[in-house]
């Protein structure tokens, strides 16, 4: 199991990175790394995505991505990859690797 450094993390953090790697995702917690960078990294089918995560209670009306702070959003803004995603939930991230699976395996 990954153990955690004193960091500031959104209040799903640690049971989402938990499902993640339950479900067999490869999961790299990056949330020390500072600087703008997304939370945690995963990877599965080939298929490789940054994460930034949001507690709902810091989204509350807002869309998520007004939810990011400014070096979050400028990281973003000027990742040369994949979009960063910005989510809530595990299912969310689990949507997007499969999406972006299919897209990279499509079915013959």
């Amino acid at each position: 199991m990954t153990t955690y450094k004193r960091v500031s993390r959104d209040a799903n953090h640690v049971s989402i990175v938990r499902e993640l790697e339950a479900a067999f995702i490869s999961v790299t917690d990056t949330a020390m790394v500072g600087a703008g960078f997304p939370d945690i990294v995963v990877g599965a089918f080939g298929v490789t995505l940054l994460v930034e995560l949001k507690s709902s209670r810091k989204i509350n009306h807002r869309k998520k991505g007004e939810a990011r702070n400014a070096k979050q959003i400028e990281f973003a803004k000027t990742w040369k990859g994949a979009p960063v995603l910005c989510v809530t939930t595990t299912s969310e991230i689990l949507t997007a690797l499969a999406q972006c699976a299919r897209r990279l395996h499509p079915a013959t």
